[in-house]
């Protein structure tokens, strides 16, 4: 959700893993990123089940990861161990914190993003230029 590589997690989980560690268990990491991440992911799980989200749609969640947090904080991380990531992952939170419509309407959107980005093929999906094209869609308010 933070290191913007859903590609390398979609294609082998075990190879992001061992490359990122480092980078996500920095002990100078604020710990919100991980509260933020995954709530996130507990609130997408949720709105898949309940059938907000389509369940076709579960195959693309590390993108949709994302494209939530781009659409609720924008496309912009500040550094992981800063302050101003603390602000970035408390909208975060803010969103999902509750149910309702602002928990939904990210994910909403991300999905939408996904749904208009033509020849999304498993192949496509293992490359960071998908992210791209996908991250180029969201308008900065």
């Amino acid at each position: 959700m933070f290191l913007e590589r859903p590609d390398l997690s979609f294609k082998n989980p075990k190879r992001m893993y061992e490359e990122y560690t480092s980078d996500i268990f920095n002990e100078s990491n604020k710990e919100i990123i991980f509260y933020s991440s995954c709530l996130a992911l507990y609130r997408l799980h949720l709105l898949v089940a309940n059938g907000v989200v389509p369940q076709n749609m579960r195959k693309f969640k590390w993108h949709l990861l994302v494209l939530a947090r781009a659409i609720i904080s924008g496309k912009t991380i500040p550094n992981l161990n800063s302050r101003a990531i603390e602000s970035y992952c408390q909208k975060i939170v803010d969103a999902f914190s509750r149910p309702g419509q602002a928990a939904v309407d990210p994910f909403q959107r991300a999905v939408e993003i996904v749904q208009s980005i033509e020849h999304l093929t498993n192949d496509r999906l293992k490359r960071q230029a998908v992210l791209d094209e996908m991250l180029s869609q969201i308008v900065v308010n």
